[in-house]
């Protein structure tokens, strides 16, 4: 779970005044972070103020709480992030590999100073006694031995950050990411929705491959 310091960070305070449908409060003495479904304002009596009976659903579990508030009242409203992960395999036991791209990385050393001098001495060897034909050279490799580049190789590639952490979870969304994932014609992305220190997959979508 998140530190006090972690929380002390992560959210903001509304009065009962700002709240809003679909805004993501803290309810049930702050423990769980709860979707906004339903908000009334009851009359106020002779001498009374006016009061908010709000009802929010726990974003991780679908579990209703509810809170009865003043105007000026303040509840907490945490910071909730969501990710696309795609779907690479799922196991046995629901433990599911996800990725996601993490951006480009270059395949190719600008010049020969980025090799040793050990590492060259080894590279012109081996290439001269054959042990290193000429087609399998990289355009690194191919600099520091003075020859041409092959025009034809990438010099960046996408790199792919990997998670095997995540668990299906076991309700409606689960059940339904383990049906399409056998399902040869789904490209499944599931969302990883994190709040106070939980995160737990809360959805999915079936992105068409090219």
């Amino acid at each position: 779970m998140a530190t006090h310091d972690d929380f002390e960070a992560n959210h903001e305070q509304l009065t009962g005044n700002e709240i809003k449908i679909n805004r993501v409060i803290l309810l049930n003495d702050d423990k769980n972070p709860c979707k906004v479904v339903s908000k009334k304002k009851s009359t106020p009596g002779k001498h009374g103020h006016a009061k908010f009976r709000v009802v929010g659903m726990d974003i991780f579990t679908g579990r209703k709480y509810e809170i009865l508030l003043s105007a000026h009242d303040h509840v907490h409203a945490p910071e909730v992030k969501r990710e696309n992960w795609r779907l690479d395999e799922l196991k046995d036991d629901n433990t599911i590999v996800v990725s996601k791209d993490k951006g480009m990385v270059d395949l190719v050393k600008n010049t020969c100073e980025d090799l040793t001098k050990k590492e060259l001495r080894q590279l012109r060897k081996s290439w001269r006694n054959g042990k290193i034909q000429t087609h399998e050279l990289s355009n690194m490799q191919r600099r520091a031995l003075g020859l041409d580049v092959n025009d034809d190789e990438p010099i960046k590639k996408a790199e792919r950050e990997t998670r095997e952490d995540l668990k299906l979870p076991e309700n409606e969304i689960g059940e339904l990411i383990e049906e399409k994932y056998y399902d040869d014609d789904n490209n499944l992305h599931v969302v990883v929705t994190k709040c106070i220190g939980h995160e737990q997959i809360t959805g999915f979508k079936n992105v068409k491959a090219h």
